[in-house]
């Protein structure tokens, strides 16, 4: 019997560990343009807000980039491209 409790409730922990770890995942995207409307080109990284460590990125060429899969927490994000100077976005 104790067994039988012990197992359903391991079980649970991890259903509910699941279900926060699910809940804390999200995407980040945008649309990069010139003043004019243009679309730029280039790339679009995160970085951890306290060492300026490399979590993820990935380019884009028709101004618009989507990061998956990103831990809901504070994050940097660095947009570059050889049409403008870097820029960096607090994300929260």
């Amino acid at each position: 019997m104790n067994t039988k409790i012990t197992i359903l409730l391991l079980f649970q922990l991890f259903f509910l560990t699941s279900i926060a770890r699910t809940q804390s995942i999200r995407s980040i995207s945008g649309n990069v343009q010139f003043p004019s409307g243009v679309p730029a080109y280039g790339s679009a990284i995160l970085l951890s807000p306290a060492d300026s460590a490399l979590i993820t990125g990935t380019t884009f060429w028709d101004g618009q980039f989507r990061i998956e899969n990103v831990e809901r927490q504070s994050v940097l994000l660095k947009l570059s491209s050889l049409e403008f100077q870097d820029q960096h976005l607090k994300v929260t």
